[in-house]
């Protein structure tokens, strides 16, 4: 995990680091695919204990 931490902090801007996670890592033939999920911590107090979706502030994107 912290291997996982240590490689977001030099790929992504402190703005993505400090809202999501890197979950997993997935090595195809010619990509590397980093697939983030939004931080839980970031659901508003005013909306906790209801049906919430992180969207990550807008639709999947593959580059």
């Amino acid at each position: 995990m912290e291997q996982n931490k240590a490689l977001l902090n030099l790929i992504a801007s402190k703005e993505i680091s400090e809202k999501y996670e890197l979950v997993d890592i997935k090595e195809k033939s010619r990509s590397i695919e980093l697939v983030f999920e939004e931080q839980q911590d970031r659901i508003p107090h005013e909306l906790s204990g209801k049906e919430t979706v992180l969207d990550g502030f807008c639709n999947q994107l593959s580059l």
